[in-house]
């Protein structure tokens, strides 16, 4: 029989008005309770919303409902006859805010037999499951027994045995209309709501009493497990309907329309130690269709984090949309992970839920596990590739136990020398080719640092996977022994191994773009470096930047082949050189390099050593004559430098002591390193070489069009160190006259010329005013070797051994004298 009684009806108009007011304040609790978790006010979510609202289920064989519970998998509903009906949880799909309609399956329960009493006032009853057991209690309210039984229904055979009660932790009363109402948590525990009461300070007070559950079906059995204390501001009103848990929060709904001013229903917080207030209070959102507004019994799905709700006397029910409710007392906390990073030799994983107010306990199935004190987990000890399993568990007093896996992969080798998370660690997130595989995972490609080019310049290595299958001992050298060619970003040395007698085509991309204009591929074979024939260099775009690239062909056992052996195996150093235009600084006196050949325009009969390189055999344009400026810049006095190192270093070269030892003093006085003078240059000197080239980069390395510094105490690097030691006053700008070998100009400035270009290495005549032969041929060179500031900006691909406005500018900058931009007769303008 359906039992509704009169003020329920009335209260239909107050409903509608509710309604409309929650369409219009959803906004204001959404901003209003912003910072409380979607678990505890779900529902406040609209049913009908068309992205996260939840789900109507119409029952086509099925009336009269008078209660709801499941187990996950099955959803229960009771009827008004204390019969049950049961639907798969798998046929409840829909879209958000839809609605399906399912057919259940009617099982007759056996009340009336086995001394337990007929079914009766079924209307503020509810069900719980837990062990096979679908639990009510007789406590209706029109009824109230005392001390209260409690059943359970078998859903194996739908028969009912009563359950024994500790009788000195008694099942309470609940509130009015809801007395009957019993509840689950997803730990297996059931629990029975106390009516409110007042605190005597103008709140109230209730409590939740919680009771473990062992056995299955009619052999379970409870005991008591401990009571959760809520408090309130106000009182509840005496129509509760729905109560139910989620194991963090505690859900309790009055009759929609109800007195309460701050909702229809209210969340609190489960803790023992406590008696929270209610964390939310808000309006639920459920269409007025047929009775379905007057939520009555409530269910929380523990396993889709949702809740399943019905109205009285109906033959449908609701499925809100799902929130994860974290862990509360009746749920554990099980870990979650981030992203798993692989190391050389293990891997590490952020516990994401991690809280230190429970104890971890963490076990591997390999390797050795240890955890920061924010939940970072570190696995190490495994090989090459290795997988290890770690075990995660939580404890805590009144909680239940939580445990998860995860498990990682130590990075594998590809049996290139170069460690995984070192080749992970290149441009483009370690795919320095751009093949959209990781370097550390292909034998054929590996990246490496770079640092003779910069500290954190990388460099990436690519043979044809077709015919070679590996690459083996990759590493970057510094080159010496090379009288004609610096290597200003160092050699790439590695093994390849192919097929034998095999060609590959091998491609090393930099870190940025460079100046290739006077790069040569060289590679060092069997004592001397020699050109590449076929070499080219050109750009790729790699993770969206252009980078200068380096291509050749090599074949096993050819020339260019440092085994010289059909064998299989290719060794090749190899890296781009830069032409030296002139000789190195002579260790004697008595040797000079230039042109010796009679036949060409720039003879020097002077040269005891020919330098082949330095000879033209055709006019070279020269820029037009001018006059000295009629209105130099203003004079400031600058200092002349005398020179304090006299010869280039070169890490891995063959290094005058002495001269080391005076470099490793200047950079310990002057840049405040703490470097051993020893007159061996080593790693650390090079580095604090590197440390000055970066610091007066646009003096040092701009000239040569460099981005990083090279650790190789070359001309510019000599001259800037050469200038913290001077000797004499000088006026700046001191070069403004435009000389040359056809003017047979006399002059100061000439002098100064000659003793300027004498301590940078490129004159070893006689030092006077004059202006000869000589200077015009180191002139020469010295445009040539800085090309950029002097011979480019005119499109000049010779020195002209003119002294002109360009190289006036360069020559004024060498002794630290800053001058205007310079016009280039019509052509434009120049500066740096």
């Amino acid at each position: 029989m359906v039992i509704l009684k009169p003020y329920r009806a009335k209260k239909s108009l107050r409903v509608l008005v509710l309604i409309v007011f929650v369409l219009i304040s959803g906004s204001i609790f959404s901003k209003t309770h912003a910072d409380v978790p979607l678990a505890a006010r779900l529902l406040s979510v609209p049913y009908n919303d068309s992205e996260i609202g939840g789900l109507r289920v119409t029952v086509n064989n099925f009336s009269d409902l008078r209660g709801i519970t499941n187990d996950g998998t099955t959803v229960y509903l009771m009827n008004g006859s204390g019969n049950i009906a049961t639907l798969p949880m798998n046929a409840l799909v829909g879209s958000p805010g839809g609605t399906v309609a399912v057919n259940g399956t009617l099982h007759t329960v056996g009340w009336g037999s086995g001394g337990v009493p007929s079914f009766s006032h079924p209307d503020g009853r509810s069900l719980a499951y837990s062990h096979g057991c679908l639990f009510i209690t007789d406590d209706a309210s029109s009824y109230a027994p005392d001390p209260i039984s409690l059943y359970c229904i078998d859903t194996s055979d739908w028969s009912v045995t009563q359950i024994t009660v500790p009788a000195d932790e008694p099942l309470p009363q609940g509130h009015n209309w809801g007395r009957g109402t019993v509840i689950d948590f997803a730990d297996g525990r059931i629990g029975k709501v106390s009516a409110y009461a007042s605190d005597g300070e103008g709140g109230y007070t209730s409590y939740l009493r919680m009771y473990t559950v062992t056995g299955t079906g009619k052999s379970a059995t409870i005991a008591w497990s401990h009571d959760y204390f809520t408090h309130d501001t106000e009182n509840w009103n005496t129509d509760e309907h729905g109560v139910a848990t989620d194991g963090t929060y505690l859900y309790r709904i009055e009759f929609i329309g109800g007195h309460l001013a701050s909702g229809d229903f209210k969340s609190w917080p489960l803790d023992r130690d406590t008696s929270p207030n209610p964390v939310y209070a808000g309006l639920y959102t459920v269409p007025n269709d047929g009775g379905a507004y007057n939520v009555t019994y409530l269910s929380h799905d523990h396993t889709g984090s949702r809740y399943l709700f019905g109205g009285y006397s109906t033959n449908h029910f609701y499925i809100t949309s799902a929130a994860d409710p974290g862990p509360g007392p009746g749920n554990p906390l099980t870990p979650t992970f981030g992203t798993i990073t692989s190391t050389v030799d293990g891997y590490t994983v952020q516990i994401t839920n991690y809280d230190a107010t429970f104890d971890w306990s963490f076990e591997a199935t390999s390797g050795s596990v240890s955890v920061s004190e924010t939940g970072f987990v570190t696995v190490t000890g495994l090989g090459s590739g290795a997988s290890s399993t770690v075990t995660v568990s939580t404890v805590k007093t009144n909680f239940p136990n939580g445990s998860a896996d995860v498990t990682g992969t130590a990075l594998a080798d590809d049996g290139d020398g170069v460690n995984a998370a070192v080749e992970d660690a290149a441009p483009n997130g370690g795919d320095g080719n751009n093949d959209s595989t990781l370097d550390s995972e292909q034998s054929n490609v590996t990246s490496l640092p770079n640092t003779i080019a910069g500290e954190d310049a990388y460099m990436t290595v690519q043979v044809d996977g077709e015919t070679c299958s590996a690459l083996s001992n990759v590493s970057v050298e510094s080159a010496s022994n090379d009288r004609s060619y610096r290597y200003p970003i160092g050699l790439l040395n590695f093994n390849t191994t192919c097929t034998s007698g095999s060609s590959t085509t091998v491609t090393i991309y930099y870190d940025h773009e460079y100046d290739t204009s006077r790069w040569t591929a060289r590679k060092y074979v069997n004592g001397s470096y020699t050109t590449i024939p076929g070499a080219t260099f050109g750009t790729a775009n790699i993770g969206g930047a252009t980078v200068t690239t380096l291509t050749y062909t090599l074949t096993d056992g050819s020339a260019l082949d440092t085994d010289g052996v059909e064998n299989g195996t290719i060794v090749d150093p190899v890296g781009p050189g830069v032409r030296i235009s002139h000789a190195t600084i002579p260790t004697s006196p008595s040797v000079t390099y230039g042109c010796k050949d009679s036949n060409a325009l720039n003879y020097d009969s002077s040269a005891t050593n020919n330098q082949q390189d330095l000879c033209t055999y055709k006019d070279i344009q020269t820029p037009p004559t001018s006059q000295t400026p009629a209105s130099p810049p203003t004079a400031t006095p600058r200092a002349v430098c005398s020179p304090y190192l006299k010869s280039y270093i070169e890490y891995g070269a063959k290094n005058d002591p002495e001269e080391v030892k005076k470099l490793q003093e200047f950079l310990n006085e002057k840049q405040g390193e703490h470097l051993v003078v020893d007159g061996v240059y080593s790693i650390e000197d090079r580095d604090a070489v590197q440390r000055f080239q970066q610091k007066y980069a646009s003096e040092v390395l701009n000239i040569w069009d460099l981005h990083h510094p090279t650790g190789y105490v070359y001309r510019t690097t000599l001259m800037k160190i050469n200038s913290f030691y001077c000797s004499q006053a000088i006026t700046c700008p001191a070069f403004i006259e435009y000389n040359s070998l056809t003017k047979n100009t006399v002059s100061d400035e000439v002098g100064k010329t000659k003793t300027l270009l004498h301590e940078l290495g490129f004159y070893s005549g006689t030092i006077d005013n004059t202006f000869d032969a000589s200077l015009t041929v180191a002139l020469k060179k010295f445009q040539e070797d800085f090309s950029n500031v002097m011979l480019k900006p005119w499109n000049l691909g010779h020195g002209t051994g003119y002294k002109y406005k360009t190289t006036n500018k360069f020559l004024n900058m060498l002794v630290g004298c800053k001058t205007s931009a310079v016009e280039l007769d019509g052509k434009g303008v120049f500066d740096y």
